[in-house]
């Protein structure tokens, strides 16, 4: 959406904002990924991090004039934890990164990959990606170390969004642990 500027009526482009999203479909990684516009941007690389290690790029794909959606299949799974990120190419010859998603490719490993908004507000969403079908036991820590959150959650094999309620938490920063089996992710938020 443009924003007007003034009485000169000028009008300036809002940047553009990425939103990444993966999927594990026969044995596959289908990344996905929203833009709200395409007017400054020469190219999406496609970036892949294998357990954890440097991010390189795996693919690129052209916007199209109109498109704001887009994916790329990801043939060649790694085992292990896959993150993936969108490298957004400007015209300008600037760069952002969108958010990281993951795909575990066999084992149980757990990865928490956003808390959605951040900061947040009353309620946010959790991605969190499982290599196999599980239960894990989440746990909100305040700033002392005191957890002051906590539940379970079934688990699907791949990206699963969870709900947070937030509403009694009080202002501040947070950090969210999630654990199944012997495998343990974290993620720091802020709820405000």
């Amino acid at each position: 959406m443009p924003i007007v500027i003034g009485n000169l009526g000028s009008i300036l482009p809002v940047d553009c904002i990425v939103g990444c999203r993966s999927q594990k479909v026969n044995n596959k990684g289908v990344i996905s990924w929203d833009v709200n516009t395409c007017a400054e941007v020469t190219s999406f690389e496609i970036q892949r991090s294998v357990n954890r290690g440097a991010f390189t790029t795996i693919g690129t794909v052209s916007p199209y004039l109109g498109l704001t959606t887009f994916n790329y299949t990801d043939d060649a799974l790694a085992s292990g934890t896959n993150l993936y990120r969108i490298k957004v190419n400007r015209v300008t010859g600037g760069s952002k990164f969108s958010n990281t998603v993951a795909i575990i490719n066999g084992g149980g490993d757990l990865f928490i990959s956003q808390v959605s908004p951040n900061p947040a507000h009353d309620q946010a969403w959790i991605t969190v990606s499982a290599g196999k079908k599980s239960t894990a036991s989440f746990t909100v820590f305040n700033q002392s170390g005191q957890p002051v959150k906590q539940w379970q959650s079934a688990l699907t094999d791949g990206s699963n969004r969870i709900s947070l309620d937030m509403l009694n938490l009080p202002a501040g920063n947070y950090t969210l642990s999630a654990v199944s089996g012997e495998n343990r992710t974290v993620y720091r938020f802020v709820k405000q």
